[in-house]
């Protein structure tokens, strides 16, 4: 009876463990941030900085317009830093567009919420690395 007892302890000790994980995973990430251009313009320079985990930018496209993306490392942090983008059309989980990239090009295929993640290397989220960088998104 004491070993089931234990067992049993020690199974809500790594339920309690794997929440607290999930949670502070959740604290870590900063909220997203909208990119709104300018009136009359159609394209954005953001400069920026990621650290620890991934830093989210969402926009709004229509299905047909071409958009152009540039991730710039500043510094000596080329080679730390990647995006990914998806396409939400209509749904609550992104449709991958492109994966770790630094310049992407395409026509979009659906209307309404698109996102970029810019992601740390495996190594800078690890020592949590402060890295800068220009995002460059344009849309036609």
């Amino acid at each position: 009876m004491k070993f089931i007892n234990s067992l049993h302890i020690a199974s809500l000790i790594g339920l309690f463990s794997i929440a607290l994980l999930a949670q502070n995973t959740c604290f870590a990430r900063e909220k997203d941030t909208t990119i709104r251009f300018k009136s009359g313009q159609s394209s954005a320079i953001l400069n920026d900085q990621v650290k620890g985990y991934n830093k989210t930018y969402v926009f709004n496209a229509k299905a047909g317009q071409n958009l152009a993306l540039s991730l710039v490392p500043r510094g000596g942090d080329k080679g730390q830093l990647a995006f990914t983008l998806y396409a939400y059309c209509g749904e609550e989980y992104g449709q991958l567009i492109a994966d770790m990239k630094v310049q992407w090009q395409g026509q979009l295929t659906c209307n309404g919420k698109h996102s970029i993640d810019v992601n740390p290397s495996e190594d800078a989220m690890k020592n949590n690395y402060q890295l800068n960088y220009q995002l460059k998104i344009a849309i036609e």
